[in-house]
């Protein structure tokens, strides 16, 4: 073989390595990309999963028979007007009052905290949240000269969002 051949093969076989190489360049940029899709939907899928998760949780908390029946004896009672309530009512009112206060502060801390979305809790739960508000916002007022501002705050940050959300009437 002569010397011109050689080269040849030499330069044929660089520029295939160059290819091969560039190729390869390219095939990894390409699986890096998908990687990084991949990685972009499955945070989105556990966002999503985490959400389901404490929203799961706000509806047993908010949605089961106990808490409604609570809630519906609660608006009862305030229809009739607080102070026409024998003593016995009174402390049944009160206890009705801050059993729904306590869970309407739960579900604002899990929203504050964006556990779930927050319109989530003022679209769902904004005409009830604010119907509580209206039962109990004077003993709210009352807890929170007595023990402090922060005393059931994410009750009163969820009413001020649901108020923001919400259209229906008597309900602010």
């Amino acid at each position: 073989m002569d010397s011109t051949a050689l080269s040849l093969c030499t330069v044929n076989s660089d520029n295939f390595w160059t290819a091969f190489s560039a190729l390869a360049t390219l095939g990894t940029g390409i699986v890096v990309l998908i990687s990084v899709w991949i990685l972009a939907w499955q945070l989105g899928e556990l966002k999503r999963a985490t959400y389901a998760q404490g929203w799961f949780f706000a509806m047993n908390h908010l949605q089961n028979e106990d808490a409604r029946g609570e809630r519906r004896e609660l608006f009862e009672l305030d229809e009739k007007g607080y102070e026409k309530l024998s003593d016995e009512l009174k402390a049944k009112w009160k206890d009705l009052a801050e059993k729904a206060c306590h869970r309407y502060d739960c579900i604002g801390v899990m929203a504050k905290n964006k556990m779930f979305p927050k319109n989530l809790a003022t679209k769902s739960y904004g005409y009830s949240v604010l119907r509580t508000w209206k039962a109990c916002s004077q003993l709210v007022q009352k807890y929170q000269e007595q023990r402090g501002p922060d005393f059931w705050a994410h009750l009163t940050w969820l009413v001020e969002e649901a108020k923001k959300n919400q259209t229906f009437p008597n309900s602010k």
